[in-house]
């Protein structure tokens, strides 16, 4: 059996809390050519939907069981620095990694203090990566046909997770109150990260993946 290359993802400080939290077990990133995907543009062989998703996973980028090691900000500084503190999350460097014997890489996310300098996401090598997942699921779907366990399962608060709420009839409302308020929270988290290029109103296609964290 062909063995599944690792892919790196990234993401912003915010999901990488969520992550660590585990409170965040989906993203979903854009599908640059949605026309390459005859299923999704409904120009294709397929009599049922089963087939199409079928075909489209199938052709993902993204494929189950794939691991997904995590890019994030952080920092490569020297273990013998002022502000050296064992507490903080860190991976030890050894000189395989990029001569990096006698330092430490660092995590935005994880470390308030003040900045070492920290690099983008974009420039974090696969050694220096300190989370790795495993995609579960995967699927196409566009972005504004996330439902509430879904936007919660992205990682947003949900200011409206609060008390129970009931109808005149009687019937708890605050389930349904909840997943709107999480989804008005998603489009807004959508719009910050991927506004500029693919807004929430644009409503693009999107693969839906579904992850684990799993040890690196």
């Amino acid at each position: 059996m062909k063995q599944i290359k690792e892919k790196p993802i990234p993401f912003s400080t915010p999901m990488v809390q969520v992550i660590l939290q585990g409170r965040k077990t989906q993203t979903r990133r854009v599908i640059k050519n949605p026309e390459y995907y005859g299923c999704l543009t409904g120009d294709c062989p397929h009599v049922h939907r089963d087939d199409c998703a079928r075909s489209v996973s199938e052709h993902s980028p993204y494929k189950v069981g794939q691991r997904l090691w995590v890019r994030e900000e952080w920092a490569k500084v020297p273990m013998t620095a002022y502000w050296h503190d064992s507490t903080i999350p860190h991976r030890e460097l050894t000189n395989s990694d990029a001569r990096g014997d006698g330092w430490w890489a660092v995590y935005k996310a994880s470390w308030e203090r003040v900045s070492p300098g920290w690099k983008s996401s974009r420039f974090m090598p696969r050694w220096a990566s300190r989370i790795t997942l495993e995609v579960v699921s995967i699927r196409a779907e566009r972005v504004q046909d996330i439902n509430g366990a879904d936007a919660f399962a992205e990682g947003v608060p949900c200011s409206a997770w609060s008390e129970m709420d009931w109808d005149d009839d009687g019937y708890p409302t605050s389930y349904v109150k909840r997943d709107q308020q999480a989804i008005e929270e998603y489009e807004e988290l959508w719009d910050r990260i991927n506004g500029k290029t693919y807004p929430w109103s644009s409503n693009p296609w999107v693969w839906v993946i579904e992850f684990k964290v799993v040890e690196p």
